[in-house]
C-alpha cells in the first residue's frame, strides 16, 4: 500500500516536454511527485498494489521503459494523475501495459488529469481496465505524432465531471509537432471495444457554478490533427 504522499503542483517532470501537450510541465512549478517511479527499466511488474490518497501521480513510467506490467492494482483518490506513460522523442515508454487496474476518484488536488496518460510512447496498451468518476480524461493518448498505443476492453463512467472540452477517451495532436514535418503522415491509435458511459461534461453557467452539460464532452475525443486512428467495435 502506498498512501500520504507529498505533492506540489505541476504535472509532469521537468525534462519530459515532448508529447504532453495542453498538460506539459511548467517552469518554476514544484511537481507533485509520485508514489512510485519507473525510470529506463525492462521487464517490471507493478502489480496488486493499492494506491490510497497519494498526494501527486500513482505511478510514472518516465522514458525508456519496456514492457512494464501495471496490472491489478487500485488507485483510490489520487492528487493527480493515475498511471502515467511519457518520455522524449528518443527515449520513450514502449510495449509496456496497463491492464485490469482499477483506477477511481482521482485528482483530487488538481482535476487536469487523467486515469492512465500517455505522452510520446509506442506499441502500448491500456485494456481491461475499470475507470469511472475522474474530473477529466479516463485515458489521455497525449500528442504522439510517431508512436501507436492501444485502447481497448476498458470500462469507462462517469469521466469528465468538472473540466470542459474533453472527452473521457481523448487525444492531442497539436501541430506543429517539432519531430514531424507539416504534411507528413502520422501515427494514430487503436480504440476498440471499449463500455463508455455517463460522461457528463460541464460548462461555468452566468452566476460562475459549474453546471453539467453533455455538448461539452464526448465520449471518444480525436482533437487537435489527430489523424490515423483506428476506431470500432465501442459502446458509447
Amino acid at each position: 500500500t502506498f498512501t500520504c504522499t507529498t505533492t506540489g503542483d505541476d504535472y509532469h517532470r521537468q525534462g519530459v516536454q515532448q508529447g504532453l501537450g495542453a498538460m506539459m510541465s511548467q517552469q518554476g512549478w514544484k511537481y507533485c511527485g509520485e508514489a512510485l517511479h519507473i525510470r529506463g527499466c525492462k521487464h517490471c511488474v507493478i502489480e496488486e498494489c493499492l494506491f490510497d490518497q497519494v498526494g501527486g501521480n500513482a505511478i510514472y513510467l518516465e522514458r525508456d521503459n519496456h514492457r512494464i506490467a501495471v496490472r491489478y492494482n487500485e488507485i483510490d483518490r489520487s492528487g493527480f494523475n493515475g498511471v502515467v506513460l511519457a518520455g522524449d522523442r528518443v527515449k520513450y515508454p514502449r510495449f509496456c501495459e496497463v491492464t485490469d487496474n482499477h483506477i477511481h476518484h482521482i485528482g483530487r488536488i488538481c482535476n487536469y488529469v487523467a486515469g492512465v496518460f500517455l505522452g510520446l510512447s509506442d506499441s502500448n496498451v491500456v485494456a481491461h481496465n475499470y475507470i469511472h468518476d475522474v474530473p477529466h480524461h479516463a485515458v489521455n493518448l497525449g500528442t504522439n505524432g510517431m508512436g501507436r498505443n492501444y485502447v481497448e476492453w476498458n470500462e469507462i463512467r462517469r469521466a469528465c465531471l468538472e473540466i470542459s472540452d474533453t472527452g473521457a477517451i481523448n487525444s492531442w495532436g497539436d501541430v506543429p509537432f517539432p519531430w514531424v514535418e507539416p504534411g507528413v503522415e502520422r501515427s494514430g491509435h487503436f480504440i476498440r471495444y471499449n463500455l463508455i458511459a455517463d460522461t457528463s461534461g460541464c460548462r461555468v453557467d452566468e452566476q460562475g457554478r459549474v453546471v453539467a452539460d453533455p455538448q461539452e464532452s464526448r465520449g471518444i475525443y480525436l482533437d487537435d490533427y489527430t489523424s490515423n486512428c483506428m476506431v470500432w467495435g465501442n459502446v458509447i
